[in-house]
């Protein structure tokens, strides 16, 4: 996920910020909620820029030492600038 996170995005630069986490823990599996501001300015032209306000509703289950995500879903609740900054990803 991360490779191609950053072969899509590499042309941006981006910040993300997480907030408001609320986690529920079940065992090996947890659920976790919470605010996901973003940030896209193309990296040659930072006059251009979207900003974006995400609700992250996530599943996951331990692996040996680390949790993976088996399930995602991204719920925009705002978008402002210009989207077509995100063309191509």
């Amino acid at each position: 996920m991360a490779a191609a996170l950053l072969g899509s995005l590499g042309h941006l630069d981006t910040t993300h910020s997480l907030s408001n986490p609320r986690v529920t823990l079940d065992g090996d599996t947890a659920h976790l909620e919470g605010i996901m501001a973003c940030q896209h300015l193309p990296r040659e032209d930072h006059s251009r820029h979207v900003l974006m306000t995400n609700r992250y509703d996530v599943d996951l289950a331990r692996q040996g030492q680390v949790w993976v995500i088996r399930h995602l879903t991204v719920d925009n609740a705002w978008t402002e600038g210009d989207p077509s900054v995100l063309a191509g990803i």
